[in-house]
């Protein structure tokens, strides 16, 4: 077919070529980067503080020897503290009770810190990311 026209030949029953142009889109898959996970486990040492507590009694003896009348309890409590009266009888012409001494037991609370050694893990993660092939799949 002759793509130049005459405009002397063109008459009413000369056809004209009419051109049209299609476009086809479409869509593909491109491999354009990997990524790769990488996961770590790692150890820590630490230093932990780790309480202790001890719960005990002081022990003090207070001599006491002096004569009383009537012996007093056996047991008693100044606040916390517990006091054991501890009798003895003496034989004279005349018999007579003397408080020898007392023991006083006191409670202590005490309170201390001791660091201690130990090993935490943790993890951690990586992503690489890397570059993939340029050919697609479809």
């Amino acid at each position: 077919m002759n793509d130049k026209i005459d405009e002397k030949n063109i008459g009413a029953d000369t056809p004209i070529p009419v051109i049209n142009e299609e476009l086809q889109v479409d869509t593909r898959v491109v491999d354009a980067a990997n990524i790769r996970i990488i996961k770590k486990v790692e150890e820590e040492t630490v230093d932990v503080p780790l309480v202790s507590r001890m719960h005990g009694y002081s022990v003090e003896h207070l001599e006491i020897n002096k004569y009383v009348e009537a012996a007093p309890p056996p047991v008693r409590y100044e606040g916390e503290t517990m006091v054991i009266s501890v009798m003895e009888e003496e034989v004279l012409v005349v018999k007579r009770l003397k408080l020898v001494k007392e023991i006083r037991l006191s409670p202590l609370h005490e309170e201390f810190t001791k660091n201690k050694r130990v090993t935490l893990m943790k993890e951690r993660i990586i992503i690489e990311k890397r570059p993939g092939n340029e050919e697609g799949k479809n």
